[in-house]
């Protein structure tokens, strides 16, 4: 018998003995970087919004707009964010949204160089979330924005 201590590699799953049973085997729980930002991510979800609509007080707007930006868009998702006089339309790319606009006969419009996607009043934005969601068969999302 040695006194040497034993080499338990990180991660390694431990046995433990379970009274009137067999022998359970249980792994340690991983604690690299990307594992505990998934965690978080997720814990944040399930908190309620805070004043400035994000989730995680530590999270600032500009890195949710670039994980938002960087994010692809399926061709069936348009996603609306409208605004108080002004909707936004994000789709997968400018001419897909330019198509959508023309289906539907909307001439007012305008693009958003900034944000790189097709702006229209209002008004219209509930044409084009009731034809993109009835003729296209889209996933349409809106979402109210404060600009």
């Amino acid at each position: 018998m040695t006194n040497a201590p034993s080499q338990k590699a990180e991660g390694v799953a431990e046995s433990m003995y379970v009274p009137g049973g067999h022998a359970q085997t249980t792994a340690a729980p991983r604690q690299d970087v990307p594992v505990q930002l998934r965690r978080r991510r997720q814990a944040s979800l399930r908190c309620e919004p805070l004043h400035d609509g994000l989730r995680d007080p530590w999270t600032s707007r500009r890195a949710v707009d670039r994980v938002r930006d960087s994010t692809p868009i399926s061709p069936r998702t348009l996603h609306v964010e409208v605004g108080a006089r002004t909707a936004w339309i994000y789709g997968r790319d400018g001419q897909d949204v330019f198509a959508l606009l023309d289906a539907v006969g909307i001439q007012r419009r305008q693009w958003d160089a900034e944000r790189k996607v097709w702006m229209v009043p209002v008004a219209y934005a509930d044409d084009v979330m009731a034809f993109a969601e009835w003729k296209q068969r889209r996933s349409v999302s809106c979402e109210a924005v404060d600009r």
